[in-house]
């Protein structure tokens, strides 16, 4: 039933454009150009359409006494009357280039330019445009495209023939969508794909967010945002002139980065509408890391007071590494209706038309009780009115009118629901392949590069009609085995839409070089992986996996094996079973990468990882008890035995290698020997206010705004043939704040405490992350720079804190030829540990990150025992 009311709906739409009588054209300059992304908007219809690439347009009239506006930044917008249009041929629309005045003076006492006034308006009223409306609906066709011009010879070499035929090299792929949109303050989005087509056969959603970012949310642009409170210390204004559009005086202003045009900031026009303040459309530009992004945005008067964006353009060209490509996203808006918020002050825009509108308030709109909003905001808006009522604008009064609107937005939105919504699921019965629909609904005409794509597809739909078991040959082809899989290993995915449920197979690659590693101990160690993942919609999920390695020089047989079942996808109840044989570092989840151990001993000779074979079994049952609370009980049973080096393979000769003997503070040479312990064990993690997502019966945690608190307890005892006995409760506090100016700051606070310490090994340690090589392959700010990969180690107390600051522009970030390096950002970070046998540890240190994208520059000092410990610079080389 749902499906055939879908399919009517489609229908009576294409009805409605094939009823409707249709004005087809083209539009070019003065010179015969073509000019693409014209808006053409039918004022009171909500019908409108954009140009495509080659000027051409095509939109359905559906009334001919309603004016036809066409505007396009940079040209003069030009009116037309349908009912005086011929329908029969082509209608060619020349526009002339924008006939831009000089602007009228405002005499200010600070001589600066009349941009600024402007700007400081348009700043202050950004608040109360983005809470002016409390819903509205509207239909967006959207059209991406993107292609892929060039890629290296030696990286067609590395990628295998299927990846060379996806990337389409020379050739466009495009996607289109016919949507509906309906939102609510302040940021419910509710898109429904009523149809799709994608000449590659994408079954996703384009980017519905790009189209309905509001340009008043600062927060949503970051530092780049022409209309944050701190823009007047990114940019600098210039007043080119103005223009009349419809009776309304824009003024067109331009856009100058501060120190030159670079990366991050834009560059560009922004037309804003004289005492109403709000933006009627954007031209800009922004330098990326990787290239050029280029921005158009057209709004339309909807309504008294309302502006809305009708047409978006979004063209971005670029590469990396030698790879190229370009693309672009064009959407056409239309149909709006909108609501006006009845909880929000619209008096005070009245106040500034007020010589325009003869002192006739906006508030008296349908649906909003003047007398109410008088009562409920007369303090603020009698603050507000006040500052704006000023000749001249200081950029504190700016600020202060647009933090006074923020306050009043903020007591309109409610919580915010912790759920949010996945993107809309694009139904079987909506991907539209058919060309003649298409050709019927779509208001943007495609450009003949974009035809050529599509035909690709039409193809496609074609053998599909022939052979109904096209698709099924495609689908067995590419799930069928090759045995020469096994060399590099491969993933091979089994699901159908029709069916539900989902599985994954896992095979181990012979050369896979990732797979291999070294130490002492083992020598070269070969890792052979295998695993299934299976899951449903249900939200159950079965995982089974398992390793086996074999150690050269030890001439061993390693292996894991585990396997998970997941019987409850909304609050994640788990079972898993673990259990394996196999050499380990004392550090455990602490210790260094196997690469770095490798890369130090082969090199260097200093084989810093001391290993022992363990030989375990687990069992574990977790689930999250509430939202953010997450639980895990968890218990075992270990065997412990010393292992020795087996292997002298060096690269570069510099001496001979350390025994595999743990040899630091705290360590007895018997708490090394074989040992047995059987534990149990309990873990609690919360997170306030942990924003999710569902699908198929599965709860997915995204993120959070709050710090992470967890609590861990560890018991273990002599019985089962135990001998260890301890206990140790551990608790921590994790916190990652995403500051303004793209600024990060992390930190982590853990500490943890010994009881009841009979009988302990060191496997039973806590171990703190350290390591003092000069040269590090990994990066992670928890771990000591200047701390022996051993330095410290607890059997009685510990606290560790580790604290970082990421920052776009500290030091060298300010050096004209660095300051638009976008990928390199600076670091200041603090590290502090105490322990009974390291006491009072601190380093300090400054970081340069992302040089050449793989390079991080580190200038360290360490305090011990009240005096300076170490003073240097370390390396970081990003491998992993």
């Amino acid at each position: 039933m749902k499906r055939f009311f879908l399919l009517l709906v489609i229908t009576l739409i294409s009805l409605s454009y094939t009823y409707a009588q249709s004005l087809k054209g083209v539009i070019v300059d003065e010179k015969g150009k073509a000019i693409p992304n014209v808006s053409i908007y039918q004022v009171g219809e909500n019908n409108g359409t954009l140009s495509n690439l080659n000027g051409e347009f095509e939109i359905s009239i559906k009334n001919k006494k309603s004016q036809l506006f066409f505007e396009c930044i940079g040209y003069s917008s030009q009116t037309y009357f349908p009912n005086k249009l011929n329908y029969s041929k082509n209608f060619v629309i020349i526009m002339k280039e924008e006939v831009v005045l000089l602007p009228e003076l405002r005499v200010s006492s600070k001589a600066e330019d009349p941009a600024y006034y402007i700007m400081r308006k348009a700043i202050a009223f950004a608040p109360y445009y983005l809470a002016q409306l409390s819903k509205y609906d509207c239909k967006v066709y959207l059209k991406g495209s993107i292609m892929v011009e060039s890629i290296p010879w030696i990286m067609r070499k590395m990628m295998g023939k299927k990846d060379l035929e996806n990337a389409k090299i020379g050739k466009y792929q495009v996607i289109e969508s016919f949507n509906k949109v309906h939102y609510e303050y302040p940021d419910k989005i509710k898109q429904e794909v009523v149809a799709i087509r994608s000449s590659e056969q994408a079954k996703g959603t384009s980017p519905m967010d790009m189209v309905v970012q509001n340009i008043y949310n600062s927060d949503s642009y970051g530092v780049a945002s022409p209309l944050a409170t701190n823009s007047f210390s990114n940019y600098k204004y210039k007043l080119v002139g103005t223009f009349n559009q419809r009776g309304n005086t824009v003024n067109k202003i331009k856009i100058i980065p501060r120190g030159g045009r670079k990366k991050g900031v834009f560059s560009g026009y922004i037309y804003i509408v004289d005492n109403y303040w709000n933006v009627h459309s954007l031209n800009l530009k922004m330098l990326l890391p990787i290239g050029e992004m280029k921005m158009k945005q057209m709004y339309s008067f909807v309504e008294e007071g309302v502006w809305m964006p009708t047409s978006s353009s979004f063209k971005f060209k670029g590469g990396i590494m030698g790879i190229n490509l370009r693309g672009s996203y064009q959407a056409s808006i239309s149909d709006y209706k909108v609501v006006k918020n009845p909880n929000v002050d619209h008096s005070i825009l009245a106040n500034e038309l007020a010589y325009l509108k003869e002192g006739k308030e906006l508030s008296k709109s349908k649906g909003v009780d003047k007398e109410k909003i008088r009562n409920k905001y007369s303090k603020n808006r009698e603050k507000i009115n006040k500052i704006l009522s000023k000749d001249e604008l200081s950029n504190r009064d700016m600020r202060r009118v647009n933090r006074l609107m923020k306050k009043e937005n903020e007591k309109l939105e409610k919580e915010k629901p912790l759920e949010i919504k996945d993107l809309p699921k694009v139904k079987k019965e909506n991907v539209k392949n058919d060309s003649s629909f298409w050709n019927k609904i779509r208001p943007i005409k495609l450009s003949s590069d974009e035809k050529k794509s599509f035909a690709a597809l039409d193809s496609i739909v074609l053998k599909k009609k022939k052979n109904p078991n096209y698709e099924d040959s495609l689908y067995y082809e590419g799930i069928r085995f090759k045995p020469w899989s096994l060399l590099f290993g491969k993933t091979y995915d089994y699901d159908r839409e029709e069916f539900n449920w989902k599985t994954s197979v896992t095979t181990p690659g012979i050369l896979e070089l990732t797979e291999t590693q070294f130490n002492t101990v083992d020598g070269i160690k070969f890792k052979l992986p295998f695993g299934i993942n299976t899951r449903d919609t249900l939200g159950h999920s079965y995982a089974f996996y398992s390793n086996v390695m074999y150690a050269l020089s030890r001439k061993a047989v390693d292996f894991n094996i585990g396997t998970a079942y997941v019987f409850n996808g909304i609050n994640h109840a788990k079972l898993s079973l673990y259990g394996g044989i196999e050499s380990k570092d004392f550090k455990g989840e602490d210790g260094e990468s196997s690469m770095e151990n490798a890369f130090y001993s082969l090199f260097v000779q200093d084989n810093f990882k001391k290993f022992y074979l363990d030989k375990d079994v687990n069992i574990a049952y977790s689930q999250y008890l509430a939202n953010g609370l997450y639980m895990k009980l968890s218990g075992g049973f270990s065997d412990r035995s010393r292992l020795y080096n087996n292997s002298s393979l060096k690269i570069i000769n510099k001496g001979e290698y350390s025994t595999n003997s743990l040899k630091t503070d705290g360590i007895k040479d018997w708490q090394l020997n074989t040992n047995q312990m059987a534990y149990l064990g309990l873990y609690l993690e919360y997170t306030p206010r942990y924003y999710y997502k569902i699908k198929n019966n599965r709860k997915i945690y995204l993120y959070s705004n709050y710090p992470t608190y967890g609590l861990s307890f560890k018991q273990a005892f002599k019985t089962m043939g135990g001998d260890s006995k301890f206990s140790r409760v551990e608790a921590f506090y994790k916190y990652t704040y995403h500051a303004k100016r793209g600024n990060v700051f992390s930190s982590q606070i853990l500490g943890g405490k010994f009881f009841n310490t009979k009988n302990m090994y060191a496997h039973d340690y806590k171990y703190i992350r350290g390591f003092d090589g000069e040269v590090s392959l990994t990066n992670d700010y928890r771990k000591f720079r200047t701390l022996s990969y051993y330095g410290a180690v607890s059997s009685d107390y510990y606290l560790k804190i580790n604290t970082n600051y990421t920052m776009q522009k500290f030091l060298i970030k300010r050096l004209p030829w660095i300051n638009d390096k976008m990928f390199i950002t600076e670091d200041l970070f603090v590290n502090y540990v105490t322990t009974e046998n390291v006491k009072n540890y601190l380093e300090v240190g400054y970081g340069i990150r992302n040089i050449f994208l793989m390079f991080d520059l580190e200038f360290v000092s360490s305090f011990y025992k009240e005096k300076l410990d170490y003073c240097g610079v370390r390396l970081n080389i990003k491998l992993k």
